[in-house]
């Protein structure tokens, strides 16, 4: 009966993919480097990581995007498409240096980005298994009442859940460095990040490319 709505992950041109891809890097990247540059932590790994678990959210927004304007039906839909995009994220990687909002970066940083791991860490995201992502439930309480939000509420949202997930893993991963001043950074950071990357991203599903 309600087949008539539904729409075909294959409207997805190569082209749109591309400009999906490239959306994700140009509107994240300069934040995530914010991030990890004024993080009380500042050696290579941990700005790596950052940079990369930055990806990583965005990536999963793409996904929750899409899952609500396609339908996807089971996982293989969402694991195609995210694969997709970890594709051109790796062509993207052996460029030259790429402009983004404040300023040029290496794209070689996102190598990481086309490995398993890094498709694990979407997929943990899309389907808002934090523990997944190393996030104890006592933890996600802790961050919860930290940040004046209930966990019960939060596992009903998916953009709201999979943010709150990424923000609590960038606290996990800084421990108690964590300063008032980069806590409040980093949450306004993020929903910065959420609010406009959605409204591109469902920009960019509307147009027949």
């Amino acid at each position: 009966m309600f087949n008539f709505f539904k729409k075909d992950l294959s409207e997805i041109s190569d082209t749109k993919y591309q400009m999906l891809a490239m959306l994700v890097l140009s509107n994240t990247t300069g934040s995530a480097m914010a991030l990890a540059a004024s993080s009380p932590k500042r050696d290579p790994k941990t700005a790596y990581f950052v940079i990369l678990e930055t990806l990583a959210f965005a990536t999963c927004l793409v996904e929750m995007c899409a899952q609500r304007k396609f339908k996807f039906t089971d996982g293989h839909q969402a694991l195609a498409m995210i694969q997709t995009l970890q594709k051109h994220y790796g062509k993207f990687s052996k460029m030259g240096e790429i402009k983004i909002e404040d300023g040029t970066f290496d794209p070689s940083l996102f190598e990481g980005a086309a490995s398993d791991e890094f498709l694990e860490r979407v997929l943990f995201y899309a389907a808002r298994d934090y523990q997944g992502l190393g996030i104890t439930e006592e933890m996600f309480d802790e961050f919860c009442k930290a940040t004046g939000q209930y966990a019960r509420l939060l596992k009903n949202s998916d953009l709201n859940m999979a943010t709150a997930m990424y923000q609590a893993t960038i606290f996990g991963v800084l421990g108690d460095q964590v300063t008032n001043e980069y806590y409040n950074f980093l949450l306004q950071n993020t929903d910065e990040i959420k609010d406009r990357l959605v409204k591109k991203i469902e920009r960019l599903f509307k147009q027949d490319i």
